[in-house]
């Protein structure tokens, strides 16, 4: 009797040891929300911005892409990232960084870059050749203050990228505005377009034209267009660097006052002409009307009309440079979400490498909510080539808020 149990009571046993192992080893994957949370299944796809994951015990979850932080996958799937590139290997975090790869090694993949997921290659939803995705930023800052001085500074900045398949297209607008005690002493505007090219991964093309006007370094136009090669150096979720080499034309006119000294010009000349002028006009009211000579004395008052508008003749030169371009962009992001960015360029005369110009834009930023945050940053212009006892460097500290869309 006990012989005859013994089997019997085995195979219960056997078969749940079985079940629990292939519940062990089942493929099981995760997937991290914004907010926290973690769902466990198997992710069935994602797709026009929508991740399926099939669970044992909601059956199918439908997720936005928008709210997932990070996928981690037990077999291999097939990922194509928004500019159509499709990877396949494992999802999974390390750290705080999302990866895909397989045992031997695997690379960054931000999964606010990835558009889709399947099984396999074949199983991806086709790619719109079209497909088109424009983003960019707003920045705005304004400071004010009422004192002894009054002063008043406003800033704005305007940015808007289109990536593809294979290019990537961005168009940048600044302006900036400033007065001390009512008196303007900051008129700032520039426009950029840059093309890039991918030839391969990280290799491109670009080509790109731009204009500024700064009245306040004497600047009153530069017109520039240019074209070169690039490469992406670093591409990862936390960091990144790419750099650019290539030849610049520049078209510039430069004025002979700027805002303040121009104003205070106007003010002198006002005063003089106006001290002159009603001399002239008091000289001959205190004839007799017989020697009055009429023209003259019309000419008279209207050298005084011509006083109070104190017209300045504003001379302006131009000259045209062609310049090296050496430029870099890194961006590091700093704790958990803090961004430290830098963009350089280096622009030498290519007749004498020892005039040349510079600039940079240094820059914090610290997220307040997903689509707003704080930003400072350092700008910083350099010419060698100045007259006139210009400064060489013009620095300007802004402190506003981006609004990313």
């Amino acid at each position: 009797m006990t012989a005859e149990a013994g089997p019997n009571m085995i195979k219960p046993v056997a078969a749940a040891a079985l079940l629990l192992m292939m519940s062990l080893v089942a493929p099981a994957d995760t997937v991290y929300l914004d907010n926290g949370d973690r769902l466990t299944g198997t992710v069935q796809s994602a797709a026009e911005g929508e991740l399926v994951l099939l669970t044992t015990y909601a059956g199918e979850l439908h997720v936005k892409l928008e709210e997932v932080k990070a996928v981690v996958t037990d077999a291999a799937v097939a990922v194509r990232r928004e500019d159509g590139e499709v990877l396949t290997g494992r999802l999974a975090l390390e750290g705080d960084e999302q990866t895909l790869g397989t045992d031997e090694a695997a690379q960054p993949l931000p999964f606010d870059q990835v558009e889709a997921i399947a099984a396999d290659a074949q199983s991806l939803p086709k790619w719109p050749k079209k497909k088109r995705k424009w983003g960019g930023s707003v920045d705005a800052g304004v400071s004010w203050r009422s004192a002894e001085t009054d002063t008043l500074d406003a800033n704005l900045a305007v940015t808007l990228v289109r990536t593809r398949l294979k290019d990537t297209l961005t168009l940048e607008l600044s302006g900036g505005y400033g007065e001390v005690d009512s008196q303007v002493n900051t008129r700032r505007l520039k426009g950029t377009a840059k093309y890039q090219y991918y030839l391969k991964d990280r290799l491109y093309l670009y080509g790109h034209a731009g204009a500024e006007q700064d009245p306040g370094r004497r600047l009153e136009l530069r017109l520039e267009t240019g074209a070169g090669v690039g490469y992406d150096f670093i591409k990862s979720e936390r960091r990144s660097l790419a750099l650019d080499a290539g030849l610049d034309y520049a078209h510039e006119w430069w004025n002979e006052y700027t805002i303040t000294e121009l104003e205070d010009a106007q003010h002198s000349a006002s005063a003089a002409l106006r001290s002159g002028a009603e001399a002239y006009v008091r000289s001959h009211l205190t004839k007799p009307l017989a020697d009055w000579a009429f023209d003259d004395l019309f000419a008279g008052l209207q050298l005084l009309a011509d006083a109070y508008t104190g017209d300045v003749d504003q001379i302006t030169r131009d000259e045209d440079n062609v310049y090296l371009r050496l430029a870099g962009q890194f961006e590091q992001k700093l704790f958990k979400s803090a961004v430290l960015t830098e963009k350089l360029v280096v622009l030498p005369q290519i007749d004498d490498f020892g005039e040349y110009r510079l600039s940079s834009d240094l820059a914090l930023e610290t997220p307040l909510s997903k689509k707003l945050s704080f930003r400072v940053n350092l700008l910083t212009d350099y010419d060698s080539d100045t007259t006139d006892g210009d400064d060489e460097f013009t620095n300007t500290l802004i402190a506003g808020l981006r609004y990313t869309f």
